[in-house]
């Protein structure tokens, strides 16, 4: 006979001020199926599927056995993704997923497609384990629909604790939120997502961390569900030092907000460790009504959760490759991310202007139909981008200037006014104000 059991990645909400047990330490793993090796952008959060050796099979080896299988399915049909063999019955974990926290059958179906992670705890009497006439065994089974990533079967009972600390791994790692928003901690089981801070922003929560403990260094992430926002650090992380992001589940088109356009999702940024340099990129793809022939910023407000103009320290965003891109962005303990679309450049005056050494631009101001000039001078063959806006955010021209070392670029604009240069180069983004008369 061959039970089904399911199990979602469905967690006990509870946390943990001391993490003594440390029964989810890898030393206690005894299988440990990782992603093959390499990179890819069709797999989840960059991660390639396991190879699966459907012809080997492991022995259960105690009594108590926790289970995580991390995977993928675009399977219409109920499959199995591991089997157990036991002693008087074969039982196995499959994708038939029922879950009351997951309201409509579109929803689950869309997080089986995305990633999902499974748990299962089993207390197995001892006769299972070494009966005299066979062994109790499992099996990874494979399937051209499901794609499995990660696989770990611990040996040894675990506490709830335990189990927050294999799920913050595996959620950051792969991109996957989890159900119970507190159950991300650090190896002393403490939160390193405060739900508290501001409830309103506790959806598809992702992130990057270094755990030595489990050998993970995770410097870009975007959320499995909702690969709207994806974040790279230019900063090294120290073990257990974390950077996550949260949104409030806001629709992905602009709202009028005191006399300026912004996103209706925003974020909320935690991060636990030295303040850290990163990049953040959108795909603005999956924004509506996306202007590609406008200007964005992006205002921070670090240390507070609501959006204040006044207090905000600004990014101009620059456009490649399908995507609105900030370089550079500093972030520190807490803080919100508001997109706006910039109608009026004037209003970011008071924005830090950054401008390398390497360039300069004259003459400014310029007559207009006059050319101005912009010298690029580079130690090594750079490529640059440069851009041309004019004061209510509009794109008139955008340039590439391909492998420079020493150039100088030329340009004419015919209608007076006040004009932004953002010129993009060596990873950096630089930005001059061109006054034509």
């Amino acid at each position: 006979m061959k039970k089904q059991l399911l199990f979602l990645g469905a967690f006990t909400a509870i946390s943990f001020g001391v993490f003594a047990q440390n029964n989810d330490n890898p030393d206690n793993v005894k299988v440990w199926l990782k992603p093959a090796g390499g990179t890819t952008q069709t797999g989840l959060n960059g991660y390639m599927p396991t190879k699966v050796d459907t012809n080997q099979w492991y022995n259960f080896t105690d009594e108590s056995a926790n289970f995580y299988v991390v995977f993928r399915s675009f399977s219409s049909e109920k499959t199995d993704l591991v089997d157990y063999n036991f002693a008087c019955f074969d039982a196995s974990l499959h994708t038939g997923i029922t879950d009351p926290r997951i309201p409509t059958k579109d929803l689950m179906q869309r997080k089986l497609q995305t990633g999902a992670i499974f748990k299962h705890s089993l207390n197995l009497p001892s006769s299972y384990i070494n009966p005299t006439d066979s062994k109790s065994f499992f099996t990874v089974k494979e399937n051209a629909e499901n794609q499995i990533y990660e696989l770990m079967y611990y040996d040894t009972s675990f506490e709830s604790a335990d189990h927050q600390r294999v799920q913050t791994y595996l959620s950051l790692k792969y991109g996957i939120s989890l159900l119970e928003k507190n159950n991300y901690v650090n190896r002393y089981g403490e939160p390193v997502w405060n739900i508290g801070l501001n409830r309103n922003y506790n959806e598809h929560i992702f992130g990057l961390a270094r755990i030595d403990d489990f050998g993970l260094i995770q410097k870009q992430s975007v959320n499995s569900l909702q690969p709207v926002l994806t974040v790279t650090s230019l900063s090294d992380f120290a073990d257990e030092e974390y950077m996550l992001l949260g949104d409030n589940a806001g629709k992905l088109t602009f709202v009028e907000n005191e006399n300026e356009m912004i996103l209706d999702r925003q974020y909320v940024y935690q991060n636990h460790g030295s303040e850290k340099n990163i990049v953040l990129k959108f795909d603005y793809t999956q924004i509506e009504d996306f202007d590609t022939n406008k200007i964005y910023a992006l205002r921070i407000n670090h240390g507070s959760t609501e959006l204040d103009v006044e207090k905000s320290q600004d990014y101009l965003g620059r456009i490649a490759d399908g995507n609105l891109i900030f370089d550079n962005v500093t972030v520190n303990d807490y803080g919100l991310i508001t997109l706006t679309n910039v109608t009026n450049a004037a209003s970011f005056d008071e924005m830090e202007w950054v401008v390398s050494e390497k360039m300069e631009i004259y003459p400014n101001p310029v007559e207009a139909g006059g050319k101005f000039h912009i010298d690029l001078n580079f130690n090594q063959s750079t490529d640059v981008d440069v851009y041309i806006y004019q004061v209510n955010g509009k794109l008139i021209s955008k340039n590439r200037l391909n492998a420079v070392t020493q150039r100088t670029f030329e340009h004419s604009v015919t209608t007076a006014g006040n004009y932004l240069i953002m010129v993009y180069a060596g990873g950096k983004l630089n930005t001059f104000k061109l006054l034509v008369k």
